[in-house]
């Protein structure tokens, strides 16, 4: 038996420019060869749901991991000014808690006509017909590499409110196929 050593030379690949970004200016020393292959929407979810034009657009969505760095309490603090010039909005929040999270009760408990937390793991099927359902997904995250979260919604033909965090603003072109907002400020994403 020969064996043959054959030197590899690394290569790490991102899933966003921002992702390569942070690792060359934390890695300084590395100099391997770094790409970007960047994330695409999650058409397969198309599968799992009726076509765009039986669904009615009714409620706002929020969903995935429920954790601090997404947002949800900018996002709740900024739902009181929502409900007063939309009265009849909703709004979904679907995921599961990660452990030691919590969601401001108070705010959810004094809009309990308008918000529904369903803290659980969301099945594709389930997950696809929520999106589906959504007039926007929001992600009001305090930071970000890259999201599923958005190439999901993005399969689904959704439009996406985001904070300008991370890779967002490569793929939100601002009034285009979603809106930008500054991150930890609930009167701007209200």
């Amino acid at each position: 038996n020969f064996f043959f050593s054959v030197p590899v030379k690394k290569k790490y690949l991102f899933y966003s420019h921002f992702a390569k970004k942070q690792f060359e200016e934390h890695y300084k020393k590395q100099k391997e060869q770094n790409m970007v292959l960047q994330m695409s929407p999650y058409g397969f979810l198309k599968k799992l749901v009726k076509p765009d034009s039986a669904v009615q657009k009714e409620y706002i969505l929020f969903f995935g991991r429920l954790s601090l760095y997404k947002g949800i309490d900018d996002l709740l603090q900024a739902m009181p000014a929502v409900f007063r010039e939309f009265p009849d909005e909703q709004l979904i929040i679907a995921g599961k808690k990660v452990h030691g999270f919590d969601i401001d009760d108070e705010i959810v408990n004094n809009y309990r006509n308008n918000i529904t937390v369903l803290d659980k793991h969301i099945p594709n099927d389930e997950l696809a017909t929520l999106i589906q359902g959504a007039k926007f997904i929001v992600c009001p995250y305090k930071d970000a590499t890259q999201s599923g979260v958005l190439m999901t919604a993005f399969g689904l033909n959704t439009p996406v409110i985001a904070t300008n965090v991370g890779s967002f603003p490569e793929f939100i072109g601002h009034n285009v196929n979603g809106l930008l907002v500054p991150p930890n400020d609930p009167a701007k994403l209200a």
